[in-house]
């Protein structure tokens, strides 16, 4: 069996989660969000990856600050991996960014990783733009509620992930 049909028979994945920059609260060309809600949203995440019986490897932008970004991946019960991003594709299954806005991601959409993209809407795409990465990425919207808290409808996490094994 090649490896994309063994994907679609394995239920615990290996999991690349490719994490945003942590940029220690200092000022960023672009829209992103502050650490301390990045952070929550990434710990809510990794722990739903880990109950749903995936291994989760947690690659962080090389650019963030190593100590707020191994404190903050440490405290998920977890330890960055030094290993480029490129080079643990290999080694996964599937992987999942919350930004679009990385070299990683556009080296993941290169290579033949099925993607999760849990969208937050901070870097809209155009139409034409969204119908041509939905051919290559499964798309899960993420929405911030009341409290500024990044939130999402696990189920749609789950069939994104379904999505990827059966049409990868």
């Amino acid at each position: 069996m090649g490896r994309l049909g063994w994907r679609r028979h394995k239920r615990n994945l290996k999991v690349l989660y490719a994490s945003i920059y942590y940029r220690a609260e200092q000022a960023y060309p672009y829209v992103v969000c502050s650490d301390y809600i990045s952070m929550d949203w990434h710990a809510q995440l990794i722990a739903f990856l880990e109950r749903s019986g995936h291994e989760v490897t947690i690659r962080p932008h090389p650019s963030s600050d190593s100590v707020v970004t191994n404190q903050a991946i440490h405290n998920m019960g977890h330890w960055p991996s030094p290993t480029p991003f490129e080079e643990l594709i290999a080694d996964n299954d599937i992987a999942i960014f919350d930004s679009p806005a990385s070299t990683a991601f556009r080296n993941a959409l290169f290579s033949e990783i099925p993607i999760l993209l849990l969208d937050n809407g901070l870097l809209p795409f155009t139409s034409h733009a969204r119908y041509q990465l939905e051919k290559r990425v499964s798309i899960v919207p993420t929405y911030f509620n009341h409290q500024n808290r990044v939130e999402v409808e696990w189920q749609e996490v789950t069939d994104g992930i379904d999505c990827l094994l059966y049409t990868s």
